[in-house]
């Protein structure tokens, strides 16, 4: 265990990492393995099917199974107990379906698409569900985004629409359609806590990327500049982000999420600068300042009440992760 204490400051080289040039892929046998292990928890609790939730911002289950996000709509992947999928998929995003890593039938589903978007071979959320066989008798899974059951509430209670879970309730009827977010994300069980080498591989290069993004900025902002101006140093190109970018000074960071704007960066400011790119989130606070003097004197020890405990507590994080095995 490292504690602040046994933390020494000095003076080091800026580390600059190369990139990787190229990003690596995650095999076709982790997603099948993910797919039995799935199908196994559905045989071992007796559930029919498991439908997945998805939209631009809470996807990250669905994009699990299947290896893409979408676009601008919502989405689902519904898998029954014998491995057959579905991905009901509105007018936007329909033709990504041939990127799916496991083997999935497109159903168009208009009911997931835009407002003002066409309707013209439109069923409802009931009928689509049907038509991947869904029927009266069976227990359905719902899988959402956040862990709710069982750390609070009941496996009735989901974060996935309701017209969604209305159109399942209104073919099974309430008791047999239940929340197993828990399966995939759930501290000390989820399947999604355990990650092999490829996979970790793969969110190592979004991670890269965020983590230079965010150097290159603190490297090259200055005082006088504006958070926007300050923004555009963070060059990650086209990569998909996981949050909203921030670079925030002054009181503006007590704003929390916000997004940069035109204040100028002053020195002696707090200043804050945010990244995040799927595989990984680099976030870095501190002084705009050149010395300890032009920080505010109630601020100077910034060093020892945050920076080294901080720092102490990601020490000790990395301590914590072991190897498994299989799984």
């Amino acid at each position: 265990m490292i504690y602040d204490t046994d933390i020494q400051y000095d003076y080091v080289k800026e580390p600059f990492l190369p990139l990787p040039t190229e990003e690596p892929v995650v095999s076709d046998a982790v997603y099948g393995r993910r797919k039995e292990n799935v199908l196994a928890l559905m045989r071992e609790h007796g559930f029919d099917y498991v439908v997945f939730y998805a939209d631009r911002e809470h996807y990250s289950n669905f994009d699990y199974m299947v290896g893409f996000d979408p676009r601008f709509e919502e989405a689902l992947l519904v898998l029954n107990s014998q491995g057959r999928a579905w991905l009901l998929l509105g007018n936007e995003c329909y033709g990504m379906y041939h990127n799916s890593r496991i083997p999935a039938e497109g159903v168009l589903c208009q009911a997931l698409s835009l407002p003002n978007q066409p309707r013209d071979q439109f069923v409802s959320m009931e009928e689509s569900f049907r038509s991947v066989g869904i029927g009266k008798h069976h227990k359905i899974g719902v899988v959402g985004w956040k862990l709710i059951y069982p750390v609070y509430g009941t496996a009735y209670l989901f974060d996935a629409p309701a017209f969604i879970v209305d159109a399942l309730r209104g073919i099974t009827g309430n008791a047999a359609v239940l929340n197993v977010t828990d399966w995939f994300i759930h501290p000390r069980y989820g399947l999604r806590t355990r990650n092999g080498a490829d996979e970790i591989a793969a969110m190592e290069f979004g991670a890269a990327y965020a983590s230079a993004s965010a150097q290159n900025v603190l490297l090259h902002f200055r005082p006088g500049m504006t958070e926007v101006e300050a923004s555009r140093l963070f060059q990650f190109g086209g990569l998909p982000t996981a949050c909203s970018p921030k670079v925030l000074s002054g009181k503006r960071i007590d704003l929390g999420m916000v997004s940069p704007t035109t204040n100028e960066i002053r020195l002696g400011d707090r200043f804050q600068v945010s990244i995040g790119l799927r595989g990984g989130l680099t976030n870095r606070r501190g002084f705009v300042a050149y010395s300890e003097e032009d920080i505010a004197e109630d601020a100077r020890d910034y060093l020892e009440t945050v920076a080294k405990p901080y720092y102490a507590a990601v020490c000790s994080w990395f301590e914590q992760i072991g190897i498994l095995g299989n799984f």
